[in-house]
């Protein structure tokens, strides 16, 4: 009975640079956020901007 293979053979090679990419993505996303929070708290004092206009 034939197998059934999905994709060009390179299963764990691309999974890991998928991986990598993930990874490499969310540390960004942690660091942009960091980063606008000490901000945001640097030119209002608190995390959030206050009330009103």
């Amino acid at each position: 009975m034939a197998q059934m293979t999905t994709g060009s053979g390179e299963g764990p090679a691309r999974n890991d640079i998928y991986t990598l990419l993930i990874i490499a993505a969310t540390a960004f996303v942690w660091i942009a956020a960091l980063l606008a929070i000490t901000r945001s708290i640097q030119l209002f004092g608190s995390l959030l901007p206050p009330a009103g206009g």
